[in-house]
């Protein structure tokens, strides 16, 4: 059963007005309210409740899969930064496991991560301006950028879209050990 969590309303008095903002904007990434309460022209406080819509697959993660099959899971999150996910995902269970990875392990997916970082960085920047219909030709040319590295990343795996780059080191490991 869901439960409803009630705004706390200590600023909303005669003084201060309550702005409410939500449960979608267009420069949201993920669903949300919000509220902020203003005296004229000045934000006071704010006051958010996100709706954690990736929290499903989080519980997923955590009761059947095990440490080795969450990068599966990481690389789906999102359509654009999918990389970013997994390899966060990985060096953290790296670093919580103390596993050192080897320089020539590490190399490959530091080049991936930054070609796809700028791919996202890209992506980011061309939704924002969604908002501003004056800087619609910044939209499309960053539109065209993101083609040419996409194209690249296919040149180079042979997909647009790479899944399954990153493994844990502690799989890799014992398949080099091999």
């Amino acid at each position: 059963m869901l439960k409803t969590y009630e705004f706390i309303n200590e600023l909303g008095d005669k003084k201060n007005n309550v702005v409410p903002i939500g449960p979608l904007h267009v420069t949201s990434d993920e669903p949300g309210h919000f509220r902020l309460f203003v005296d004229g022209e000045n934000i006071i406080d704010a006051d958010y409740r996100l709706f954690y819509v990736h929290r499903g697959m989080e519980k997923l993660a955590e009761t059947r899969m095990g440490y080795n099959e969450v990068t599966f899971l990481s690389d789906r999150v999102c359509g654009i930064c999918g990389f970013a996910h997994s390899t966060a995902y990985t060096t953290s269970v790296e670093n919580a496991m103390g596993i050192q990875v080897p320089e020539t392990c590490a190399d490959d997916p530091r080049h991936s991560a930054g070609r796809w970082n700028a791919c996202t960085r890209i992506c980011s920047t061309s939704v924002s301006p969604a908002t501003l219909p004056a800087l619609t030709p910044a939209l499309c040319s960053s539109f065209r950028v993101r083609e040419t590295s996409m194209k690249m990343a296919e040149i180079l795996t042979g997909a647009r879209k790479t899944y399954g780059l990153n493994l844990n080191s502690a799989d890799s490991s014992r398949s080099v050990e091999r």
